[in-house]
């Protein structure tokens, strides 16, 4: 029962230090603006985080680092699909604004001519 406990403590400290690590490498895009004055700051949280999220996980022994390396394969995956999501999620709505609109417009026009879908020839044809 212990052993079930701590791998449970070693995923749930594998998901905070995920994050750490993961923030840190985005520390880069963040102080981009002035790189040269802050590339100490980042180059250490770099090292420092990675560091300690790495050899904490391959320092742990086989159930327990498992366990650290699931967590942090739940972040990245959470990640990454919150990530797609904010990228498909907009597109996907503005398609389908974009129909919507594209079939009101279409049925505005054919109400204003008073056609009822016929196309043009079958028009002549009947008048």
């Amino acid at each position: 029962m212990i052993e079930y406990t701590l791998c449970f403590v070693s995923f749930l400290i594998g998901i905070p230090l995920c994050f750490r690590a993961m923030a840190s490498l985005y520390a880069v895009i963040d102080h981009w603006y002035a790189i040269r004055v802050h590339y100490r700051r980042v180059g250490t949280s770099i090292a420092v985080w990675c560091t300690v999220f790495a050899g904490l996980g391959l320092g742990l022994s086989a159930p327990f680092g498992t366990a650290y390396w699931l967590g942090a394969a739940c972040v990245v995956t959470v990640h990454f699909l919150l990530g797609t999501l904010a990228v498909v999620l907009p597109r996907a709505i503005k398609w389908q604004e974009q129909f919507e609109y594209r079939t009101l417009l279409k049925d505005e026009i054919q109400r204003r001519s008073g056609t009822t879908g016929a196309s043009t020839s079958e028009r002549d044809i009947a008048t």
